[in-house]
Formats: C-alpha cells, sequence, structure tokens
C-alpha cells in the first residue's frame, strides 16, 4: 500500500498465494526509483518470493524459492553497492537451515551461503552493508552454543565465522594425526582440519594460532594448503630454546587439511596451532 502524509491510504496490490503471501518484511527503494521486497510464502512452490513493484502497483515476481536455494524469507532486501539485492530464508538450502542469497534487479538468484547449524541457523533479521563493503546480519540459532550467531559474509559470498580458539594439532601429545612426534628439519607433515573443533567440512579457508616449542636450531615453519605448493614466506621464525607465537589465515587443501614444512639445518621443534575461526 500508499498512503500519503495527510492519511489517505492507497492499495497498490493484493497478494493471492500465486505470486506470494504472508509477507513479514519491509520494502527497499532502489536506485531504479521500484521497490523491492520478500514474502515469507506463496509463490510457485508457495515457499516465498522476492518481487518488485513499481509506484504504480505493477508487480513483478523475481523469483519463487523451492527449497534446494531457500524457504521462507523472513527479512527482507538491502540494495548493496553493486546495485544488486542481497537477503536471507530462514530455512532451506543444503542443511534446511537457511540461506544468504544475492538477487540481481532481473531476478537471477545465486545462493552465497548455506547455514549448517555449527555457523547459524534460521536467519530473520535483514542484512547491512558496512563500510568495508561486507555484509553482517544474525541468526536466531546455531553457533557453538547454540543460542545464534553474527556473521560477517563478502558480495563473493565467502564468510567469516568466529570460534572459540580449539586446539587442532599439538606435536607434543602422543603420535598420531594431529598429535607427535615433533616436526624434523626439513620435512612436511600434513594436518586434518575439516571435521575437527566444529570446523565444517565447506570451510575454506581458517584463522589460526600457532606456536613453536623447544626448537633445536634456528628455523621457520611454512604453513600452506595440502596439496599446494610452499609458499616462499614463513608463517613463523624461530631461534634455539625460545617459544614464538604468531596468528595466520590458511587456505585449506586436499581433504580439508593444511601442511607444514619445517625449515632447519637440523633437529626438530615441537609446534601446535589453535583455530579461532574459519571463512566459508
Amino acid at each position: 500500500f500508499k498512503i500519503t502524509p495527510a492519511g489517505e491510504l492507497t492499495t497498490l496490490h493484493s497478494f493471492a498465494e500465486s505470486d506470494g503471501g504472508n509477507l513479514h518484511a519491509g520494502l527497499v527503494q532502489a536506485t531504479d526509483g521500484n521497490f523491492y521486497g520478500t514474502t515469507y510464502g506463496g509463490g510457485t512452490s508457495r515457499a516465498g518470493t522476492v518481487f518488485k513493484i513499481t509506484p504504480a502497483g505493477v508487480l513483478t515476481t523475481l523469483h519463487s524459492f523451492a527449497g534446494s536455494d531457500g524457504i521462507y524469507p523472513w527479512a527482507g532486501l538491502v540494495q548493496a553497492t553493486d546495485g544488486n539485492f542481497y537477503g536471507t530464508t530462514s530455512g532451506g538450502g543444503a542443511s534446511t537451515l537457511g540461506t544468504v542469497f544475492k538477487i540481481t534487479p532481473a531476478g537471477v538468484l545465486t545462493t552465497l551461503h548455506h547455514f549448517a547449524d555449527s555457523d547459524g541457523s534460521v536467519p530473520q533479521a535483514d542484512l547491512m552493508q558496512a563500510t568495508d563493503g561486507n555484509f553482517y546480519g544474525t541468526t536466531t540459532g546455531g553457533g557453538t552454543r547454540q543460542g545464534g550467531v553474527v556473521f560477517r559474509l563478502t558480495q563473493q559470498g565467502l564468510g567469516f565465522f568466529t570460534l572459540s580458539p580449539c586446539r587442532v594439532a599439538d606435536t607434543r601429545d602422543p603420535i598420531g594425526p594431529i598429535g607427535g612426534p615433533a616436526l624434523p628439519a626439513n620435512t612436511v607433515r600434513t594436518f586434518p582440519v575439516t571435521g575437527l573443533c566444529s570446523i565444517p567440512t565447506s570451510a575454506r579457508a581458517v584463522a589460526i594460532n600457532l606456536a613453536v616449542l623447544q626448537p633445536s636450531n634456528d628455523g621457520d615453519l611454512r604453513v600452506y594448503p595440502a596439496g599446494g605448493a610452499a609458499p616462499l614466506a614463513s608463517a613463523i621464525n624461530f631461534r634455539p630454546d625460545i617459544v614464538r607465537a604468531g596468528n595466520a589465515i590458511i587456505p585449506l587443501g586436499t581433504g580439508g587439511q593444511i601442511s607444514v614444512q619445517c625449515d632447519m639445518p637440523s633437529g626438530g621443534t615441537h609446534f601446535f596451532f589453535d583455530v579461532y575461526g574459519y571463512f566459508q
């Protein structure tokens, strides 16, 4: 509807289920002068829609949600600096727990993120685009304590999700895939990451704190995606018998793993790393 400052109301469109129904969110006026919004229900699959309506009341259904791309969009849309619209669905997607999507003014929809409970579930509030260009939002459930999360998402769909720091590997522990022995000089060892510490298999990179303990010689560690080439730059440098710590963001490689190359003339060192967030 439209209402004048004097209180004169005009009904612009009445939804009829086939073109949407059960609206919960407000509208956003786009740069083209038209209004864009979502319906919680209705549409082809009765799972909600994205629509455009002109100031004169001509409505166009841009997209009908069907399940795999989300269902029941509770929140409205935000028009980003790239001219596209961004929003969320409160259900559906790969894990049936909601999605974040992008849709062009012409109605081409791209699902940017599927919530998987560990990173949140059932988003119901509008997104906002901050001055850094990223989108920020909340979910009503999921996360490490099942109470919801605050998340950040890039326009390309790669979001950063925080975790309580969790130790993935420590070579001081008993011998095993994420334990001992110490890293020998001039060797490469691969560590599993996804599937541990609530890091989903869909994670593409991790933020880590790493530390070197009891090194027997000068050296450095290079950390990189498993299956890839070792970088020229080290993640941490160290000297004998001095504890050194640092942090890094490491893309995940083959099988959701990272590789650690120990560069030393001889000897070896212990090493551990904790993950405090991941990109997905």
